[in-house]
């Protein structure tokens, strides 16, 4: 049994307390709720298939770009080049090459360039763990932000943009919350744990006993009426888009049985 003095001494020694409990809780939250990357390790496949030369002497500058930002990413960040085959064969393409030869790579991330005079364009594919973090939606950003680079033949640039970008959301799941969201987050819960001691404090002197009840004859006192009352109705409507035809994202299921996210454009 607790006995709290007139003084409120027992209260305030709870309230000092208290502050500290909430913020070591706090704290732990932050640390078991930060995102973790899941474990994915790129592999020693080759990183360019250059089918149709396009990259001449650049082609080993490429490489090894692609192989160190496969190493900091964990996903094996892959291009091929092409310029037998429709835009419309894209898809399928990349499919047959993540079934073949991507096949050793588990967790990848395929680009086609298809520079087919009459019907080029581009498309990229996540498989494996990268299909969480590469998905559709950064593949269509990937995809706008390579596009410029692309019609000006800055090949090389583009490619390398490619992996930075890949890079870049390997390191974040989407939906994750950021730092600064975990901050904010602490930052309410302390000024909520402030306004609850501030409270305590204030009540430790002493506590209203009196009610409406107190006041309140139950014997004599009932409701008189009740009633309900339809005042209006409200009806929002949504307009759908729907895709142009022309790109956006496309995941699927390859031939042999491989889940991926995707995404590509004409050029």
């Amino acid at each position: 049994m607790i006995n709290i003095r007139k003084d409120g001494s027992c209260m305030t020694q709870c309230s000092k307390h208290f502050p500290v409990r909430i913020l070591v809780l706090l704290l732990l939250l932050f640390v078991l709720g930060c995102p973790i990357k899941i474990s994915a390790e790129s592999t020693d496949i080759q990183k360019v298939y250059d089918t149709i030369d396009l990259f001449g002497n650049d082609a080993e500058e490429l490489e090894n770009y692609l192989n160190e930002k496969s190493l900091s990413s964990g996903f094996d960040i892959i291009v091929i080049t092409e310029d037998s085959i429709t835009y419309s064969e894209q898809k399928e393409y990349l499919e047959d090459f993540a079934d073949t030869t991507a096949y050793s790579s588990p967790d990848c991330v395929l680009m086609l360039l298809n520079l087919n005079p009459q019907d080029s364009g581009y498309e990229i594919q996540g498989y494996g763990k990268a299909e969480d973090y590469i998905t559709n939606s950064r593949i269509d950003q990937i995809v706008d932000d390579i596009y410029n680079n692309l019609k000006q033949h800055n090949y090389v640039a583009a490619i390398k943009h490619y992996a930075d970008k890949v890079e870049k959301y390997s390191s974040k799941k989407p939906g994750a919350p950021t730092a600064m969201t975990y901050l904010l987050m602490l930052a309410i819960s302390m000024g909520i744990s402030a306004v609850v001691v501030g409270i305590m404090v204030f009540n430790s002197g002493g506590r209203m006993t009196t009610s409406f009840n107190t006041y309140l004859n139950p014997q004599n006192s009932r409701i008189l009426a009740r009633r309900d009352r339809y005042v209006h109705t409200t009806v929002t409507k949504t307009k759908i888009e729907r895709s142009s035809g022309n790109g956006g994202g496309h995941g699927g299921i390859s031939a042999g049985g491989r889940s991926h996210s995707g995404g590509g454009r004409r050029l």
